[in-house]
């Protein structure tokens, strides 16, 4: 520690060297956090391959049977895959900067449309529908903000319900390229205890604790929109949450979507000096 006394170069030097020795300790216990959490995640999955194949490998089993079996494997080597390639694209993002460009802010919520399209698979009680203008700019890293966007959609698909609604629209005020980008399903949202919580890491709530996922995908699009200076909120059967943004005009900006369902929401400030 630095003693006080007058405030000299030294001082300031070894004030600078404790918070730069903090701050590093505080990484080290983050990634260490993160690779106990992320070891814990790959055991389970791993272990139920392993029991998979034990058990069909024990007898002579028909055809049907080992067909049976495989989709089990498929499904939860799909899953494994999943996981993996979330904890890897976790992995580099608090350090690394965003490859940021121009992007045709109809064309990326085009890409997620799409998406959503396919994984419903023609459910006719499901609609998607795209409210974005088709000259509207937005500046940000396009294969992150994809990713981002395809990580709602798949929750939108997955635990939503009704119409899934794509928008992408100018933040008023904060001039360009501010914008906001957001994905709305019209299921019965999202716990109001679990909120709060629904952008940690490995944390899932009660009612997709039996499905597929590891509770991954609002982590890492938080940490895609904290890369960009942005924000992500988590809004649902009329709460809201914001999650910690670097750019104070971003917070100020009010909520503006449906009252019912779930909205999740991401803010791209004007960052012009990233282009």
């Amino acid at each position: 520690d630095v003693p006080e006394g007058p405030s000299d170069e030294i001082t300031r030097l070894g004030a600078t060297l404790n918070d730069m020795l903090d701050a590093q300790a505080r990484s080290a216990e983050r990634q260490q956090q993160f690779i106990d959490d992320a070891s814990h995640e790959l055991r389970t999955p791993l272990s139920t391959l392993s029991a998979e194949i034990d058990v069909a490998l024990r007898k002579p089993r028909t055809s049907e049977e080992h067909e049976a079996t495989l989709r089990r494997l498929a499904a939860d080597t799909s899953r494994l895959v999943g996981l993996t390639e979330n904890l890897l694209a976790l992995g580099p993002l608090g350090s690394t900067v965003p490859d940021v460009k121009a992007v045709g802010g109809a064309d990326v919520i085009a890409a997620a449309a799409r998406r959503a399209r396919g994984q419903l698979n023609g459910d006719g009680a499901r609609k998607v529908e795209v409210r974005a203008p088709d000259d509207l700019v937005v500046h940000a890293d396009r294969a992150l903000l994809e990713r981002a966007l395809s990580n709602l959609v798949d929750n939108a698909v997955r635990y939503g319900d009704g119409a899934i609604t794509l928008a992408v629209a100018p933040l008023e005020g904060l001039g360009e390229p501010a914008a906001i980008l957001s994905v709305h399903d019209q299921g019965a949202g999202i716990d109001a205890g679990f909120l709060t919580h629904a952008a940690e890491r490995f944390r899932q709530a009660e009612s997709s604790r039996a499905g597929p996922g590891a509770g991954l995908g609002l982590s890492l699009v938080d940490a895609i929109l904290a890369a960009h200076r942005g924000q992500l909120r988590i809004c649902s059967a009329g709460r809201h949450h914001q999650q910690p943004t670097s750019d104070p005009a971003l917070a100020r900006v009010p909520c503006a979507h449906p009252a019912d369902g779930t909205t999740i929401s991401l803010l791209l400030g004007p960052d012009d000096d990233q282009v």
